[in-house]
């Protein structure tokens, strides 16, 4: 496409990581791309390829103190939508704040929940399993991977004897 025209190119859509951004406009030629979901979710999502991500729980201080500082959410309305974004991950697992900032109308309020949440250490505890899985992962591909050369090594001396 970005041959065809000569106007910018935005690429759009299925980017979860600065590493995805790169590599869409490297596979696309794109001049630039833009999210929406992600960038609620993930408000670092634009950092360069390679840095670490931003704690959400940082976000969320400098997210509530913005908040504050401009005041214009008019109430908490837009600010709590915002939060159940970015906090998500660790709502199913803490249903007594999740329940807490469904019914929170300051930005008080919402700003007390995610302080409580990130006393809690839910970020943490979600980096932990999420390594651990990963590691399952690997070691279970590794063993696969060994079962299958087993598989495959007795296959070819039951043929070799057989022959």
């Amino acid at each position: 496409v970005k041959e065809a025209v000569a106007i910018p190119v935005i690429a759009n859509g299925g980017v979860a990581t600065p590493e995805d951004m790169q590599r869409c406009m490297e596979v696309t030629g794109c001049d630039a791309v833009m999210s929406s979901e992600m960038s609620l979710s993930a408000p670092d999502i634009f950092r360069q390829p390679g840095v670490p991500r931003t704690p959400t729980d940082t976000l969320v201080r400098e997210y509530m103190a913005l908040a504050r500082k401009y005041d214009i959410y008019a109430g908490a309305k837009m600010a709590r939508a915002h939060l159940f974004k970015m906090l998500y991950p660790a709502l199913p697992q803490h249903v007594d704040l999740r329940d807490r900032m469904v019914m929170a109308d300051s930005l008080e309020e919402l700003e007390e929940v995610a302080t409580e949440l990130a006393e809690r250490g839910w970020e943490a505890k979600l980096e932990g399993e999420i390594e651990a899985e990963k590691v399952a992962h690997a070691t279970a591909a590794s063993t696969s991977s060994a079962a299958a050369d087993t598989a495959a090594d007795t296959a070819a001396d039951t043929a070799a004897d057989t022959a």
